[in-house]
């Protein structure tokens, strides 16, 4: 691929939205202490579920899980509801949870809607692979902005912990410890494990039940395990997350199952039953059972019977939640001495807006002018948070050059000419091979070919490739409103339809203008997906830099 000079083109290093006015959009991440109500959801559906001898009753629209308008349906369902995200089954990679879950990241994309997976451990028979999955999902997808966090830590959640595969004479609880060491050694995820075994929380940083719907008091149940995990946390020394559950429901008698059987819904009244007993516990979080487990009669999406009815009961229990008080001890973290988000410290400043927990002070990324690299002084000069986002990285070495990440770009301190350059994401995730992976998960083309570059001058090049902009207005329009759009965004790379949406691939950014309503934008409304978490999510860095830290003193 034909090398750009580096001192025009940027690195941009966010995969939250930028939209065309140059403001960040709204994305926060969990932080501690903050009160989330989850609810599972299920990614698996088509049209031939929709019949009686399958499920209770139907959604309002049948649908099919991977279309795209589907899960956009569903993530504006359940912000209406008030949730903080969805927990979206997961079976690993080769099939539509794997495919459906980065969607649905997609589609919650410049929004407050965080999800994470629902790890499904029944459908893995060999340890390694069970190994192989998580790590593959950590280093995929749990960079995404709209990636469930606590405390700056992806969040992950697992069914079924007794049908973990085992080596020969293993304990569940000592293979969950094999795996844990070798897909997460320091600890850098929070993994939520569900069950009625408080032993697990050995291992485990929260416990969950998915059903209480077998309980003849649920509201004592939740209270019993709540006390379970204080109990375990106390004994064990380490704060342990309770997620108490909420259920509207239960009816799976469909299925065949020797223990079928069914709860009443009582017009509405069990499930605020059971959000009552839940908020009685003072969790942590709550998880509701389910958004949309449809054979087994648990959910909460609008169906013929009820309509709306569960989708406003659940924003009703959200409200209270949010109202009933402190959260247990085990969520309650400080702010920062200043009282602010962000301050000087020697030699530069530092910023807590993007440590995962919203800006409440703790940790963060400092900017700085330390060891002769005065990262600080350019960031200023390149223009600051307005016009490079806040710091999502650590100054770490990459290429051999010292580099910090920001939402929208890469600094890249080049010692030869005393001053930053900003270096060009697209074109590094196009030579490492990711382009099928850009395709598949954020609909951006994969770069034309550059061989008809060859021979040409540096102008002649330009002119070339910003000739695709004419394929259109729109974009066209936006990149130029841009006070030095070459700067920021480099030249066009490639472009495509992807019928909702028109892309133009750029060495910094993508510029979608989409043609249907998303959580986001508005049809014909022109939006800019940087690369810098993008790049992350990806793979292009290690993990580890974008991992916040203490401030210096």
């Amino acid at each position: 691929m034909l090398r750009i000079p580096q001192l025009i083109f940027a690195l941009m290093l966010s995969l939250s939205l930028w939209p065309a006015s140059g403001t960040l959009a709204p994305i926060t991440a969990a932080a501690a202490g903050e009160k989330l109500t989850l609810a599972f959801y299920y990614p698996w559906f088509d049209m031939n579920t929709w019949t009686d001898a399958k499920v209770p009753d139907y959604p309002v629209p049948l649908y099919i899980s991977s279309e795209r308008s589907t899960i956009v349906r569903h993530v504006n369902e359940g912000r209406r509801a008030g949730l903080s995200g969805f927990v979206s089954a997961w079976a690993g990679r080769g099939n539509q949870t794997e495919s459906n879950f980065a969607t649905l990241l997609s589609v919650s994309q410049g929004t407050d809607f965080r999800s994470t997976i629902y790890f499904e451990t029944h459908n893995f028979t060999d340890q390694g692979a069970v190994v192989d999955s998580l790590r593959h999902l950590l280093s995929t997808h749990a960079s995404h902005p709209n990636f469930l966090r606590y405390q700056g830590k992806p969040v992950l959640f697992f069914w079924a912990l007794r049908q973990v595969p085992k080596a020969p004479g293993q304990s569940n609880l000592q293979a969950w410890r094999s795996i844990r060491d070798q897909v997460d050694p320091q600890r850098t995820s929070v993994w939520i494990g569900e069950g009625d075994d408080p032993s697990f929380l050995q291992v485990f940083d929260g416990i969950h039940m998915y059903s209480i719907a077998w309980a003849a008091n649920p509201a004592t149940t939740l209270s019993n395990y709540a006390r379970k995990v204080r109990n375990t946390s106390a004994q064990l020394g380490v704060p342990k997350l309770w997620v108490a559950t909420a259920m509207p429901g239960y009816d799976d008698w469909r299925t065949g199952r020797t223990d079928a059987f069914s709860v009443d819904r009582r017009g509405g009244d069990y499930y605020r039953t059971t959000f009552r007993g839940a908020i009685a516990t003072d969790p942590d979080w709550i998880i509701i059972t389910s958004f949309n487990e449809w054979v087994e009669g648990s959910m909460i999406e609008p169906s013929r019977s009820y309509g709306d009815l569960y989708l406003n009961i659940t924003a009703e229990g959200v409200a209270r939640f949010k109202d009933s008080g402190p959260t247990s001890p085990t969520s309650a973290v400080p702010l920062s001495a200043t009282g602010r988000p962000d301050w000087d410290v020697s030699g530069g400043h530092f910023y807590t807006q993007t440590n995962g927990r919203g800006g409440n002070g703790g940790p963060g990324f400092a900017i700085t002018d330390a060891d002769g690299v005065p990262l600080w002084s350019e960031y200023q000069r390149l223009g600051g948070v307005a016009g490079l986002g806040y710091p999502v990285s650590r100054r770490f070495m990459w290429n051999g050059f010292v580099v910090q990440a920001t939402q929208r770009a890469v600094l890249q301190w080049r010692p030869e000419a005393g001053q930053v350059y900003l270096a060009n994401v697209f074109d590094a995730l196009h030579d490492q091979g990711k382009d099928p992976w850009l395709q598949s998960f954020r609909s951006t083309p994969p770069s034309f070919d550059t061989g008809p570059d060859q021979g040409l001058t540096w102008d002649q090049v330009v002119d070339r490739h910003l000739a695709f902009l004419d394929t259109n207005p729109s974009i066209r329009s936006v990149f130029w409103q841009d006070s030095d759009p070459l700067l920021h965004y480099g030249l066009p790379m490639a472009y495509a339809d992807y019928g909702n949406v028109y892309v133009i691939r750029f060495q910094r950014a993508v510029f979608q203008q989409w043609k249907v309503d998303v959580p986001w934008a508005s049809a014909g409304q022109v939006t800019i997906a940087n690369g810098g978490d993008l790049a992350l999510e990806a793979g292009l860095f290690d993990p580890n830099v974008a991992q916040p830290e203490a401030a210096p003193n």
